[in-house]
């Protein structure tokens, strides 16, 4: 079944519509779509009027403004704000094809789709032989910037020996 509010279009083995909250649920290897994003779940509710969705179960996010895929096994997101929160053991994964991969994982992302920043506490990023983890951290996507706070461990392996540096902030 498929359900299309304006530009967005939701499409689910099973889908119910509340008129009254103009809200959709949907169940079963659900698919929404919007902005030229993409968001696979288990199960999914929209409300339109709010402009916000709770999706669950298998989560994947793919947008344009970060290449690659971001998984986990919630997401709460603000359309209208384009913010998305992703909890689960949350990861954005950048696949090697598009450039260095990268992997990025917190406790929960926070994902600005706007400023194409991606945030979080218990932050770890890999890239390649190297390894950050800090206590909060923020990547920005489109300057590739990175910044941490709190206690920081830099982990990097170069010709078969581990480097490692602490800081604290």
């Amino acid at each position: 079944q498929v359900f299309r509010p304006e530009h967005l279009g939701v499409a689910a083995q099973r889908l119910a519509y509340a008129e009254a909250d103009e809200a959709v649920g949907a169940w079963g290897e659900v698919v929404f779509r919007g902005d030229g994003r993409v968001l696979r779940a288990d199960t999914l509710r929209y409300e339109h009027r709010r402009q916000h969705l709770v999706a669950s179960g298998g989560v994947s996010l793919q947008a344009p403004e970060f290449e690659g895929v971001a998984a986990g096994s919630e997401l709460e997101y603000d359309l209208g704000a384009e913010q998305a929160q992703l909890r689960g053991n949350p990861q954005w994964r950048r696949p090697r094809a598009l450039s260095e991969p990268l992997l990025v994982r917190a406790g929960e992302l926070r994902f600005d789709l706007k400023t194409k920043r991606v945030a979080g506490d218990g932050f770890e990023l890999q890239a390649a032989s190297l390894r950050l983890q800090a206590d909060r951290g923020t990547y920005e996507r489109a300057s590739q910037r990175l910044g941490l706070v709190g206690q920081v461990e830099l982990r990097q392996e170069r010709a078969g020996a581990t480097c490692v540096f602490h800081f604290a902030g």
